[in-house]
């Protein structure tokens, strides 16, 4: 079988250090599938949808 399309986004438990959200996030991805720069990019767009947003957990 091949595999090389598939993406993986995980991520794990939340936790507050130095009055931020912290939320670990991990992508993996096949080089053929995806260039780095597009990992990039939606890591970028994570990253500007929490600053923007005023909570995300309740």
């Amino acid at each position: 079988m091949f595999f090389a399309c598939v993406l993986f986004v995980d991520w794990g438990k939340y936790y507050e250090k130095n009055g931020k959200i912290m939320i670990p996030i991990s992508v993996q991805v096949h080089h053929s599938f995806v260039e780095g720069m597009h990992v990039g990019q939606f890591v970028n767009g994570l990253q500007e949808y929490f600053d923007i947003t005023d909570y995300f957990i309740m």
